[in-house]
């Protein structure tokens, strides 16, 4: 009696064992799927239409506004900052708020205004 028990756990153990080698096997399977198909997806966004729209005709203008008050110290590497975006049409206006400071004077003398 003895022997058939322990021969039902052995044949119990091998085909549990048997049954999760196919399962993770096939969980394996689909994971190299999916991250191929990550892979080919992730290297086919750098070539679609997101970069079109920047060359477009029906890219509409932009106003990129910089509140300035007292802001000498950073105010010319800020515009000079929004002055290297990718996008094709924009205008950048400094909103100079009666700073006490040279604000407005280094923007006039670096900017030509």
């Amino acid at each position: 009696m003895t022997s058939y028990f322990i021969s039902g756990v052995i044949f119990f153990n091998i085909a549990v064992g048997v049954y999760y080698g196919l399962l993770n096997s096939v969980y394996t399977l689909l994971l190299s799927i999916a991250l191929f198909t990550v892979i080919r997806q992730g290297s086919r966004a750098k070539y679609t239409e997101d970069r079109l729209w920047l060359y477009s005709n029906e890219t509409p203008p932009v106003s990129i506004l910089i509140p300035a008050y007292n802001e000498e110290d950073v105010i010319l590497r800020t515009v000079a900052s929004v002055l290297t975006q990718e996008y094709p049409l924009f205008e950048v206006i400094v909103i100079n708020d009666s700073s006490e400071d040279k604000t407005l004077q280094l923007l006039i003398e670096t900017y030509s205004l």
